[in-house]
């Protein structure tokens, strides 16, 4: 899935999990937001990618808290 969300502890795991499926059935399957398509699956998956090569190349340091907090909030 996710390297921010791989170093979490298994609850925070489910919890995010649970949070970005239903934002992705949500912001995909819903035809109020059908005119917010960049707002979907694809752009959440984007946000993470990002995320990623963050923690990765630039050697950003996030504890499981910040890491929990931010992947909530993605």
């Amino acid at each position: 899935m996710s390297k921010i969300i791989d170093q979490l502890p298994e609850k925070q795991q489910r919890i995010v999990k649970t949070i970005k499926s239903h934002s992705e059935t949500l912001l995909d399957k819903t035809p109020r937001f059908k005119y917010f398509t960049l707002h979907g699956k694809k752009h959440i998956d984007g946000i993470f990618k990002i995320i990623d090569l963050l923690v990765e190349h630039a050697e950003l340091k996030l504890t499981n808290d910040e890491a929990f907090l931010l992947s909530c909030a993605i």
